[in-house]
């Protein structure tokens, strides 16, 4: 998997990846349907012109390709569009991401005040996205995915989403240091260091202190609305980064979860106890 903004690729290099199509994708962000928007949203001129080329190309080659839409306040009317467009008129895979996590530049209060309040996010999805959804599998149009929670989404939607850092994917940079994902640099803990001639990622992965760490981790120790959740087991506490980010604890619950717990809105049969208090800082 390949995850890009989709401006850097040129027709040379795609065309190389053609023999391995069965085993790559790409996953492009598209934010909105006007080239004006969607550069905005992502700080550059030019990024949605050449993105759209060069996810045109790929499809043109058969080499997959899957569309990340970062649902904000701005563009919440143009997903089911982007939708239609990317998945139905070109054969991409769609991924719809709730909300701009407090990581990179989504720290930012600009960016954070994009997001969708917990009440109107529900609203989007039952009055929107799920229907969309619905609609498009229906028709036989697959690989949709929605990055959220597993309590958040219906019980006909028959997708689990989860983040297997420590299992399955590593974060490497542009200077090659390695983490447990690509927002790893942001928080040395979850950094295991650089690559090079003595040290070889399978190194890093197997001996390195942070995923021998990450090896030791137990869902029973999630704190929270996390610590009573039906799905913990197998959900992890969705990304660690994001929760270390805003509560300064590796154990601290999703902080989406919990928001929507202490507002009343996290549903009450995914809980395994619905008697038990989960305010976290309790």
């Amino acid at each position: 998997m390949v995850e890009t903004n989709g401006t850097l690729l040129k027709e040379e290099t795609i065309n190389k990846l053609k023999k391995i199509r069965e085993k790559i994708l790409f996953k492009i962000s598209i934010d909105a349907l006007t080239p004006e928007k969607h550069d905005r949203f992502r700080g550059l001129v030019g990024t949605f012109k050449q993105a759209l080329k060069n996810i045109v190309y790929l499809r043109k080659v058969n080499i997959p390709v899957m569309i990340n839409t970062v649902l904000t306040q701005w563009n919440k009317d143009e997903v089911a569009e982007i939708m239609d467009y990317f998945v139905v008129k070109l054969g991409c895979g769609h991924t719809l991401i709730v909300r701009i996590s407090a990581l990179g530049r989504g720290k930012r209060k600009s960016s954070q005040n994009l997001n969708l309040s917990p009440k109107e996010l529900l609203n989007f999805l039952h009055e929107v996205y799920y229907p969309k959804f619905r609609t498009l599998v229906k028709k036989r149009y697959g690989n949709l995915y929605i990055e959220i929670p597993k309590p958040f989404i219906p019980n006909d939607i028959k997708i689990f989403p989860k983040c297997d850092w420590g299992i399955k994917i590593v974060g490497l940079t542009n200077k090659g240091e390695v983490g447990i994902c690509h927002y790893a640099p942001d928080n040395s803990i979850f950094t295991a260091g650089y690559l090079n001639k003595r040290k070889s990622l399978l190194d890093l992965w197997l001996y390195n202190d942070t995923f021998k760490k990450l090896r030791t981790f137990s869902p029973k120790r999630l704190k929270g609305i996390c610590g009573n959740c039906k799905y913990a087991r197998v959900c992890r506490g969705f990304c660690r980064i994001y929760a270390f980010q805003i509560y300064k604890d590796f154990y601290a619950p999703n902080p989406m979860c919990q928001q929507f717990y202490e507002e009343g809105l996290f549903p009450s049969e995914s809980l395994i106890d619905t008697t038990k208090k989960c305010h976290y800082p309790d």
